[in-house]
């Protein structure tokens, strides 16, 4: 707030101030007072006026100040009446009530919103976890009935049970408030373990894996990750070339910047599928992006490296992409050494320390 502005705002009452001590002077003239009392009740009443005046612009200019800087630097907004002082003048209390009412009323729909997102998060967890239970009894009445139960039902199946974990990490990791525990793990150990979960979907693919160096431990949330590298292996298969070309996918891991602050592991998982069109590349982690090669290759959701890209930022990750259109694809997901790394990113989240 202006000094200027201020005195604008204010200038009828200074007018008004001026006028009353001119009257002021001409009734002690006209009354045969000195002139040098004259002068100092004049200078006394100024004093006083300027002094009223300075008072109160400082304080309007401390509240509005302090105002406009918290609506500045608040994420939200609506809690900025539990944050100001209260003003101690009229139209600034007026303001600072109106605040409190907008403040309390948009607490309230939060709330409401919160609660919904809660149930409808609740919903979906509860759901997913019930529709498991006839997946996993379909996969096992194949099995055991191997030529009566057409095979070809298996793909689909495999594919429900995909879409269905999406939902729930979906649910799971796009809360702020879902929680996740980074443990010590073995790289190699992760990266195996999820071949083996994927098998199956590979083989039918006919895609090879070929493992380099991964013997590097990673601080990481093994659940979370384990489903990061499922999609990717999952794309790798969906994207594979059909040109009679064998399949390969190889994944291979480093160390980089050894011993310093910024020393990370980055693992590195590559095929030899279509590749990306060079226009979709920076698109690829956008929400319900397709690109153009997933025309005839079934329906694409767009959701799958969108949830990866989120868990990796929740965990302290980093991932990337990079392709050559009909070479293949390298996914680049970095884990940095720091532990510390994980703990501001934990408290930056607003992340809770136990699993739900």
């Amino acid at each position: 707030m202006r000094l200027t502005t201020y005195l604008k705002e204010r200038s009828f009452f200074i007018v008004m101030s001026v006028c009353i001590v001119v009257l002021f002077t001409a009734v002690l003239a006209f009354n045969g007072v000195h002139p040098l009392a004259i002068g100092g009740s004049d200078l006394a009443v100024l004093i006083a006026v300027g002094l009223t005046i300075g008072v109160d612009f400082f304080r309007r200019r401390y509240f509005y100040d302090q105002l406009d800087m918290l609506l500045e630097e608040l994420d939200r907004k609506h809690l900025i009446s539990e944050i100001i002082d209260p003003p101690g003048f009229l139209e600034g209390d007026l303001t600072y009530e109106a605040l409190q009412g907008v403040s309390r009323s948009a607490n309230e729909e939060v709330a409401r919103h919160w609660r919904m997102t809660e149930e409808y998060r609740d919903f979906i967890e509860t759901w997913v976890h019930e529709i498991k239970t006839p997946i996993a009894a379909a996969n096992l009445i194949i099995e055991n009935n191997y030529n009566e139960v057409p095979t070809t039902l298996l793909p689909e199946i495999s594919r429900i049970e995909s879409y269905v974990e999406q939902a729930l990490f979906y649910a799971r990791g796009m809360n702020v408030e879902r929680d996740y525990v980074i443990r010590s793990e073995s790289l190699e150990t992760l990266v195996k373990g999820s071949l083996r979960k994927h098998s199956r979907t590979l083989i039918e693919s006919k895609v090879t894996p070929q493992l380099d160096d991964l013997e590097f431990t990673v601080y990481v949330d093994n659940k979370w990750f384990d489903f990061i590298l499922g999609q990717l292996f999952s794309n790798a298969a969906k994207y594979r070339r059909r040109d009679g070309e064998p399949a390969f996918l190889r994944i291979s891991a480093e160390l980089l910047a050894p011993g310093s602050a910024e020393e990370r592991v980055v693992l590195r998982i590559a095929d030899n599928g279509v590749g990306v069109h060079p226009a979709d590349v920076e698109h690829v982690f956008e929400k319900g992006f397709t690109g153009e090669n997933s025309r005839g290759r079934g329906r694409s959701t767009g959701i799958g490296l969108y949830i990866c890209k989120r868990l990796c930022e929740k965990t302290g990750l980093d991932i990337a992409l990079e392709s050559t259109l009909g070479e293949g694809t390298v996914v680049q997901v970095t884990f940095p050494r720091n532990k510390l790394h994980f703990v501001e990113a934990k408290d930056n989240s607003h992340e809770r320390p136990a699993r739900a």
